[in-house]
C-alpha cells in the first residue's frame, strides 16, 4: 500500500480504503482466526438520549453549562460516515439535533457526509482531514492502521470530555479500540452468503470452499480480491475454510498458503462468478433470478431478505458459513485537530446511545410493547440495527426481526487480521492478477 510518509507525502491509498466501507470498492482486510467475541454485559446501561444530568461532573471535565457554551460557539459538526439506507439525511440529523438541544438547549446541526469528498480533499492538499472541515470519521475497523500513520485522528475519551461522554462507560470493553482512540458502535457485521433456494441448492452450501461446486457455475457475484476490501475478506474467509478441510496447508497469514489459496480460487471459484460487482448489482440480478448467491454485507443481506419480491416469493435465504463470516465493524474517531472538539464528542455520545443504537424501535422484554420512535419500515430497521454494545441492549430488539440475525451473531464472526491486511493488501492483489 502507497503511504504518507511521516515527512507529509500524500497516501492515496487511505481514501480508497475508506471508500469501500458499507459499499465502495478497494482496501484490504485478511482473517487470522475463527474466535468469537461475544462481549460481556456492561456494569451500565447507555442512556436512551445520552443526556448530562448534573451541572458539575463528580470526576472533572467540563460543567453542563460550559458543555452548552461550548456547542453554541462551535454550532456545528460533519461526520464522514456511510447513508444508512437514507436514514443519515431523513431522520439522523434531526434527531441529533434535538439531542443536544433536550441536554444542553443548544441545537447543534449535524452535517452528515457519505460523499467522501473531505477525504479526497485533505489527501489531495495534504491536509488533516480536520482542516477541510471533518469533525469525526466513521469507517471499518480495518481502517485504523492507515489512519494512525496518517496522523488523522486523536483520542476520544480525553479526561476533559468525560462529561459530554455520558454513554462511555456502558460500552462493553470490547469495543473500545486502542484505549479510546476509536469506539467501534456495530455489535457485529459480517460479510455472508445470501442465496436463491429454486435458483441453487442451498443445503450444499455450508461453508465458503462449498462455492467451488461446478454447478454453481455462473451463479455468483461478489466482491472482487484486486483492490476491494470485501473481496478480500471473503478470500481469506476461503482459505480458512480450505485449511480446515485439508485441501490447503498451513496458515492465513503465511506467503505459500496464500497463494496456494489464490489459484485454488482462481480455478474454482472464478468459473463460477458471473460478475464480480458491488451490491447493486447482486439485489438486481437476485430479484431476476439470473444468479443464484451473492456475497455481501450482512446488512444488504437484510435488506435483501425484506425486500418486496422476497417477502413475496420468499425464496431468498441467509447462509452463515461453518468457517465462520468475516467481520469489520464501522468505528468512530475524532479528526485531529478538529474544530469542533466538543460537538464532536457530543456527537460520538448520541452515537453510543440507546436511541441510536436500536434506530428508535425497541420491544418491551417484560411486556412486548413495541416502540418505533421514528417510523421506520422494517427493511430501514434492518439495515440500521447491527446489535447495540451490550448485551442488555441486545434484549430491546423487537421480535419480529429474530429471524434476520443469526442466534449468536457474535459466534459466527471471524475476526480478522487488519494489521497483516494493511501490510499486504497491495502484495495479493497484484499475485492474483498475475495468476494465469
Amino acid at each position: 500500500m502507497i503511504r504518507r510518509s511521516p515527512k507529509g507525502a500524500v497516501i492515496p491509498a487511505i481514501v480508497a480504503l475508506i471508500v469501500a466501507s458499507c459499499g465502495g470498492s478497494t482496501g484490504s482486510p485478511s482473517a487470522s482466526s475463527p474466535a468469537a467475541s461475544a462481549p460481556t454485559v456492561a456494569s451500565q446501561a447507555p442512556s436512551d438520549s445520552g443526556g448530562a444530568s448534573a451541572s458539575a461532573p463528580s470526576t472533572g471535565g467540563m460543567t453542563k453549562e460550559e458543555i452548552a457554551a461550548a456547542l453554541t460557539s462551535e454550532g456545528t459538526v460533519t461526520l464522514k460516515s456511510w447513508g444508512f439506507n437514507g436514514l443519515s439525511k431523513t431522520v439522523f440529523p434531526a434527531a441529533f439535533k434535538q439531542y443536544t438541544q433536550d441536554t444542553y438547549g443548544v441545537p447543534v446541526t449535524l452535517v452528515w457526509d457519505d460523499t467522501n469528498g473531505a477525504l479526497q480533499q485533505a489527501e489531495q492538499a495534504n491536509k488533516l482531514p480536520s482542516e477541510i472541515g471533518l469533525d469525526v470519521i466513521d469507517s471499518e475497523e480495518d481502517h485504523m492502521p492507515q489512519l494512525k500513520e496518517l496522523g488523522w485522528i486523536e483520542k476520544i475519551n480525553d479526561p476533559k470530555y468525560d462529561s459530554v461522554l455520558t454513554n462511555w462507560a456502558a460500552v462493553d470493553p470490547a469495543y473500545i479500540v486502542e484505549d479510546g482512540l476509536g469506539v467501534i458502535y456495530q455489535g457485529f457485521e459480517d460479510l455472508s452468503i445470501v442465496a436463491r433456494k429454486d435458483k441453487v441448492d442451498v443445503g450444499a452450501i455450508k461453508d465458503w470452499n462449498d462455492l467451488a461446486n461446478p454447478a454453481l457455475k455462473g451463479k455468483i457475484v461478489t466482491y472482487a480480491i484486486p483492490g476491494d476490501s470485501r473481496g478480500q475478506a471473503i478470500f481469506y474467509a476461503m482459505l480458512t475454510s480450505l485449511i480446515k478441510a485439508g485441501t490447503v496447508q498451513g496458515s492465513v497469514t503465511d506467503p505459500a498458503t496464500i497463494t496456494a489459496g489464490l489459484t485454488w480460487f482462481k480455478k474454482n471459484i472464478e468459473p463460477n462468478v458471473l460478475q464480480f460487482a458491488d451490491v447493486d448489482v447482486m439485489r438486481t440480478k437476485l430479484q431476476s433470478g439470473e444468479i443464484g448467491v451473492a456475497l455481501t454485507w450482512n446488512s444488504y443481506i437484510r435488506g435483501i431478505l425484506s425486500s418486496d419480491w422476497n417477502v413475496r416469493d420468499n425464496v431468498a435465504v441467509p447462509i452463515y458459513p461453518a468457517s465462520g463470516s468475516p467481520g469489520d465493524r464501522e468505528t468512530l474517531r475524532v479528526a485531529k485537530g478538529t474544530k469542533h472538539p466538543v460537538a464532536a464528542r457530543a456527537l460520538i455520545n448520541w452515537m453510543l446511545s440507546q436511541d441510536f443504537l436500536t434506530a428508535g424501535w425497541t420491544q418491551d422484554p417484560a411486556t412486548g410493547a413495541e416502540t418505533n420512535k421514528y417510523n421506520l419500515s422494517k427493511q430501514d430497521y434492518l439495515q440500521a440495527y447491527f446489535g447495540g454494545i451490550n448485551a442488555d441492549m441486545r434484549k430491546l430488539a423487537p421480535k419480529w426481526a429474530a429471524p434476520y440475525y443469526p442466534p449468536d451473531p457474535a459466534a459466527v464472526t471471524l475476526q480478522l487480521d487488519f494489521s497483516f491486511s494493511a501490510q499486504n493488501n497491495e502484495k495479493i492483489s497484484n499475485e492474483y492478477k498475475s495468476l494465469p
